[in-house]
């Protein structure tokens, strides 16, 4: 917890990337799907959606296009 608060004052937990894996998570959450059908879907593996969502690596262009039509909602580049 102190890690968190810390990281958190720092400002680290509220870079756009962070922000943006929160939104994913809470679309994904949603829309009712799991993570493993959207994997599928965008046509990568659990664990490359696992990393966009917990804002360890975030999605190129043409998987940004595949997450928006999968979602059903446009999500910007």
């Amino acid at each position: 917890l102190r890690l968190r608060r810390d990281k958190e004052q720092a400002g680290i937990l509220k870079t756009p990337a962070v922000i943006a894996s929160y939104h994913r998570k809470e679309l994904i959450k949603s829309k009712g799907y799991k993570q493993k059908f959207v994997a599928e879907k965008v046509g990568v593996s659990e664990v490359t959606l696992s990393n966009w969502v917990k804002g360890k690596t975030i999605p190129n262009e043409a998987h940004y296009q595949k997450l928006s039509q999968v979602l059903d909602t446009p999500i910007e580049f």
